[in-house]
């Protein structure tokens, strides 16, 4: 197993800090502009997937804001 496809260690991020940078980012600007399931539909448009490769979803965005103190 390479690098790239390694399991982060417990509690590690699963995904590169400009992933992060980039869809919170986005959020960000949205967030007081349109409903969250519409920043979801969004973000999976744009091909963005959660830090687990799942789409977005109103609730998965609400886990992503949460842990990301957005």
């Amino acid at each position: 197993m390479d690098a790239t496809n390694a399991v982060p260690a417990f509690g590690g991020r699963r995904k590169t800090p400009v992933y992060y940078t980039n869809v919170s980012n986005i959020v960000r600007i949205l967030k007081g502009k349109a409903p969250l399931s519409i920043i979801a539909q969004h973000l999976n448009s744009q091909g963005i997937t959660t830090p687990t490769g799942l789409p977005f979803n109103r609730d998965r965005l609400i886990r992503y804001i949460k842990s990301n103190t957005i």
